[in-house]
């Protein structure tokens, strides 16, 4: 199949049209063909057409007037042809993903730029089922504002919340037969993807299906962000392999309406297609 290529940066802040533009060309240069963005700090109209115009391309994007450090975007270059059947955002500008399909297959990409506090990075981390259930491959980005191994941070970033929240992103991953591009292609290099002072951390990273062939990883500097951004070159797979991962249920689920409605109507029409004592071993009595 024909390669890709994605890559996700926080930009802190998007709205200068020259930094705007300089984002677009870093894009172009790389050939990139889906932009995972954070940091967006995007909500007017012009704001956002300016970038449309200057990218060439599909733009969806989510952000929130409440929350000045937030807002994310997908682009996709019109010469990745494929069609966007369905996009889930949330409403404070931290999460947006769409359903792609191609003529070979269909994939999810969701972008995420996580919260800082640790409490709510771990609720954050999750309710990304909202974002991500279904049955097609997930390929995940972003800005985790947090850790996996002491190797994704330096030595004088002693911050213990920073790894709160890696248990559920580990979860996500095995849940949907996930890898980490870099760390697999680069187990022993830090690759830290944002610095302040002394101090720097591999805070964003993409995660493909086990079964995308993945060809090059990297990060490149660029000088307008504390953030580094991270591309990769891989080809998409319409097979899906079964990994090493286990399903385990998230207990929080049981309290969000939405999803019970969702469930109870789920089991409701798929109990219709069998006799009641076909579905359960005790006869249909739960």
């Amino acid at each position: 199949m024909v390669p890709l290529s994605i890559a996700t940066f926080n930009v802190n802040g998007l709205r200068d049209p020259k930094k705007c533009s300089q984002v677009v060309q870093w894009g172009k240069i790389y050939n990139v063909d889906i932009m995972l963005l954070q940091e967006t700090f995007l909500s007017s109209s012009d704001d956002l057409n300016f970038f449309k115009a200057k990218w060439g391309g599909p733009v969806y994007f989510s952000s929130s007037r409440s929350n000045r450090s937030g807002g994310v975007v997908i682009a996709i270059k019109d010469r990745f042809k494929c069609e966007v059947l369905d996009i889930k955002k949330d409403t404070s500008g931290r999460c947006i993903s769409v359903l792609c399909t191609t003529a070979d297959t269909s994939f999810r990409v969701c972008n995420i730029y996580a919260p800082n506090s640790p409490s709510e990075r771990k609720m954050f981390f999750n309710e990304l089922y909202v974002h991500t259930r279904g049955s097609n491959p997930i390929i995940s980005g972003g800005d985790f504002n947090c850790v996996i191994d002491p190797i994704d941070r330096s030595s004088t970033n002693a911050n213990t919340h920073s790894f709160a929240g890696c248990n559920e992103i580990q979860d996500l991953v095995s849940q949907y037969n996930l890898v980490d591009c870099y760390r697999t292609l680069h187990p022993s290099t830090p690759g830290h993807t944002w610095a302040l002072g002394d101090r720097s951390s591999r805070l964003d990273r993409l995660y493909l299906p086990t079964n995308f062939a993945v060809f090059k990883v990297d990060t490149v500097f660029l000088p307008f962000s504390d953030h580094n951004p991270l591309y990769v070159n891989f080809s998409l797979n319409n097979t899906l392999r079964k990994g090493k991962g286990y399903w385990k249920y998230n207990s929080s689920l049981s309290h969000d309406e939405d999803f019970v409605h969702d469930l109870r109507y789920q089991y409701k029409l798929w109990s219709t297609l069998k006799p009641p004592s076909a579905l359960l071993p005790t006869g249909g009595k739960m």
